[in-house]
Formats: C-alpha cells, structure tokens, sequence
C-alpha cells in the first residue's frame, strides 16, 4: 500500500510542481519554494537508500516528458483540486473514499494540461521502482503527501 500511495502522490506533485514553475501563474517564488521543498524532502528520504542514478534518471525523464508537453491546467480544475484536497484533510483523516476524490480531481488537471495516460503512467511505473529500492517508512510518505498537498494548495488560483 505505501507503494501505490507513494506512486500517487510523485505523480500529483511532480507534474503540478514542475507545470506550475514553468507555466507561471501564482505566486511563483512561493511554487518555488514548495517545490525546492519537496525535492529536499525526497533526496533527505532517499539518502542511505539503494536507489540508482539510472532510476532517478528515468524519473526525472518521464517528469520532465510532462513538462516539456504539458499546458497550463485549467485554473477551474485546479481550484476543484485545491477545494478538495482542503475538504479531505479538514477533519484531520483522509478516508479512502477522499483519497479517490482527490485522485480523480488530480487526474482531471493533469488531462487539462494535456498530460496523457501513458506519461502519467511513466510516472508511476518510475516512482514505484525508486520507492522500493528506497526502503521509505509510513512518516516519509506523510510528509512527502504534506508537501504536495502544499504544493496543490499554492497552485494558481482561477481568476475572479
């Protein structure tokens, strides 16, 4: 289960992170920091473990397969992502049937800005392979899954 969540949660953020830097929008030194962030939390979790640079290259490929092809999401999809996310953690537990929610929201975006299945699933298939070999705990996975969550929540906003 911490796999697939783990694999979850790289293909929310990476994408949005990186889609963010690159498309502008929002407050970009903000998405800056969420991101840098992020990436220190990964590599500081990473640290120790028996994940290969060849392994981190193929995610960094497939991330950045996203990046290069990807659109700005819509700005309607991202505030129903954010609105989400806010409602699933407001009682402090995420149920699975939020986590589904959530998902599918994150999925949404990530069709807007013209992300296909196949790169989503490049994605995945690349963060499951580095989150086996990184012997990653339950507490890892909850703060790599605070800092997406912060990530979608400094996404920029549709405007009024």
């Amino acid at each position: 289960m911490k796999l697939k969540t783990l694999a979850a949660i790289v293909v929310l953020a990476l994408p949005f992170g990186a889609l963010a830097q690159t498309r502008g929008g929002g407050n970009g030194a903000q998405l800056k920091a969420d991101v840098e962030k992020l990436m220190t939390d990964v590599k500081t979790i990473s640290a120790g473990s028996d994940v290969t640079q060849d392994e981190l290259q193929a995610l960094r490929s497939a991330v950045n397969s996203i990046v290069t092809t990807g659109n700005k999401p819509d700005p309607a999809l991202v505030s129903n992502l954010q609105t989400t996310v806010k409602n699933a953690k407001a009682d402090g537990t995420i149920t699975n049937a939020e986590k589904a929610q959530i998902y599918q929201a994150g999925m949404a975006v990530l069709n807007s800005a013209n992300v296909t299945p196949a790169q989503v699933q490049a994605v995945m298939s690349a963060a499951k392979v580095i989150a086996q070999a990184s012997n990653i705990t339950q507490d890892d996975v909850m703060l790599i899954k605070d800092d997406i969550f912060t990530i979608i929540n400094d996404l920029p906003k549709k405007n009024p």
